[in-house]
């Protein structure tokens, strides 16, 4: 069994990797299209308003797209394909313009262009770059009550292209938190820079300024974004950085014991659950267990093992969010289930297993547009303690 998202056989793979063609057509031709477009809105709004001032109207918003979509780079906000993302968007304002004719009013019509230019500044310019630090807690029963919290941060789909204003903000944060423990569950570059020298280079760069005490350590995640090569290319001999391979390691936690497992991520549930039974055969009885797991899929099977928290991310908790309904699209086989945040799954004879779903820090690669609606980026501090488990905020 595979995964949305992650098998190059299955459309939604195909649509994010296809079309970055389009970022080589000339913007003359881009223009052209724009300008038919327009043409066509004019059409369907001449019984209403004379041909020339609709058409001009619909690409004067389509024009304030590009320079918008254009202007994410020169800023070091983002860098994927631009023309994928303007066209999307000018399909998207001609298809509106369509539904709002009937309606017959021009200032109707100019209030939802106007709106929609609104959400494009938002999403790309506005929320990507506003990372939270989301606070939880979690008490183990193997640790004595007398044993002090420890802080752990956990960081999930890094998603990097260049070094931009969000990876400054979030080092900047990271040396402000100073956790005792890091955590990186995967995805560290984009699907469309994760051969990309510079991309490697930029990404090694941020990587190699995580610090704590206790150490970093890390996992890789999708195998089409975290291709072998690359990701040894950033992880491999950097200081204070262990790269766990389907393997465990104990740590001393304030004077008690703490077992990190870390696997890599194949998609394949029943192997990675095997490579999990594996790896846990090296922990000892009572010691807590931290799971360290691209995709939150492998849940039901940690909850049926040893592991008291597991951490993931790969949803990006959707990314896009519509209101009330939440992830439109979550690239998982429980669907909605597991789309973000923090979920407790039953085990047998056992307190429950803690599972945390990241919304990540970075965005989609491909021509996926860097965007972000109601779905801020986040790292997770973890405060650890003994006793019973009290309830995360």
């Amino acid at each position: 069994m595979t995964y949305p998202g992650t098998d190059p056989k299955k459309l939604l793979h195909r649509v994010l990797t296809a079309p970055v063609i389009l970022e080589s057509v000339p913007g003359w031709i881009i223009l052209l299209v724009l300008v038919a477009l327009a043409t066509s809105v004019g059409l369907f709004w001449r019984s209403t308003l004379p041909l020339g001032i609709s058409a001009a109207g619909w690409l004067c918003f389509s024009l304030l797209d590009w320079g918008l979509l254009a202007g994410l780079p020169r800023t070091r906000r983002s860098f994927g394909p631009i023309r994928p993302s303007l066209l999307g968007l000018a399909v998207l304002r001609a298809v509106l313009a369509a539904l709002l004719q009937p309606a017959g009013s021009g200032w109707l019509a100019l209030s939802a262009m106007a709106a929609l230019t609104g959400l494009v500044c938002y999403a790309t310019w506005v929320e990507p770059f506003q990372i939270q630090v989301t606070e939880q807690k979690l008490a183990f029963s193997q640790w004595s009550r007398d044993t002090p919290p420890l802080r752990l941060l956990h960081l999930s789909d890094l998603h990097l292209e260049r070094i931009g204003l969000r990876e400054e903000r979030l080092n900047d944060l990271i040396a402000e938190l100073c956790p005792d423990l890091i955590c990186f569950s995967g995805d560290i570059l984009s699907l469309s820079h994760n051969e990309d020298p510079r991309a490697i280079a930029d990404a090694r760069t941020v990587i190699a300024r995580w610090r704590a005490p206790l150490g970093v350590y890390a996992v890789t995640g999708s195998p089409l974004v975290d291709v072998p090569q690359s990701a040894a290319s950033v992880l491999e001999g950097l200081p204070h950085l262990r790269w766990l391979c389907d393997q465990s390691v104990i740590l001393n936690a304030n004077g008690r014991p703490l077992a990190l497992v870390g696997l890599s991520c194949s998609h394949n549930p029943a192997a990675d659950g095997r490579n999990l039974t594996a790896a846990l055969e090296e922990v000892p009885p009572d010691t807590p267990v931290i799971l360290i797991y691209h995709s939150p899929d492998l849940a039901p099977h940690a909850a049926r093992s040893r592991v008291d928290l597991q951490l993931s991310g790969h949803t990006h908790g959707g990314q896009i969010r519509a209101p009330i309904y939440g992830a439109i699209i979550t690239s998982s086989v429980y669907g909605k289930r597991f789309e973000m945040g923090c979920y407790k799954l039953p085990r047998a004879g056992a307190e429950s297993l803690t599972l945390y779903v990241s919304r990540g820090i970075g965005v989609e690669g491909g021509i996926a547009p860097r965007a972000r609606f109601l779905c801020r980026p986040e790292i997770i501090l973890w405060t650890l303690g003994a006793g019973p488990a009290p309830s995360s905020h």
